[in-house]
């Protein structure tokens, strides 16, 4: 079954398709907002008494405002997911029927640090002022370019008698001292 174009799937349950703000109870509608959902491939599936139930990421990939007041404008948001859920790029179109308000925003998560699960650290992000498909990494486009520092452990060190582990906030054991690990 669709709704909307969108097959009805188990893995949307509980997305948001439509929000709509009205002027008073009965009043005319003055903005609403539509979600294109996204899924990834399954990422596990399993079998119960002869039914396959899978895992999917499940995250909104296109995003429309509709203000009324305003003549009827219409803004579109376009987010792009990597195998993990994470977002990849998000394509601010801004209104829809106006050219020269895009604004791209690209991140990278690698190198990932799959050993302890931290997956959705952004490494680097760079916003560009057009359109993601017409982005071609260029500093001309460019607007702004940030890169993150790569997370860094403490652990206690039996060197010295006290010290605090800041970074997890916990005392260390007795005897033990802080000792900065990257």
């Amino acid at each position: 079954m669709k709704i909307g174009g969108i097959n009805d799937e188990d893995w949307y349950a509980g997305t948001t398709r439509e929000v709509k703000n009205f002027n008073g109870p009965g009043g005319q509608v003055v903005n609403r907002q539509t979600n294109e959902p996204w899924a990834s491939p399954a990422t596990a599936s399993r079998t119960i008494n002869g039914d396959t139930v899978t895992a999917r990421f499940n995250r909104i990939a296109v995003t429309r405002s509709y203000t009324t007041l305003d003549a009827g404008r219409v803004t579109k948001v376009v987010k792009s997911f990597d195998s993990n859920g994470m977002t990849t790029q998000v394509d601010d179109l801004g209104e829809e029927s106006v050219a020269g308000y895009e604004k791209c925003t690209k991140s990278e998560y690698n190198p990932r640090n799959v050993g302890s699960w931290i997956m959705d650290r952004v490494h680097s992000s760079k916003t560009f002022a057009v359109e993601c498909a017409d982005a071609d990494g260029t500093l001309t486009d460019e607007v702004s370019s940030v890169n993150f520092a790569r997370p860094t452990t403490h652990r206690c060190s039996a060197q010295h008698r006290t010290g605090v582990c800041r970074r997890e906030r916990r005392r260390c054991p007795p005897g033990t001292a802080v000792r900065r690990r990257s």
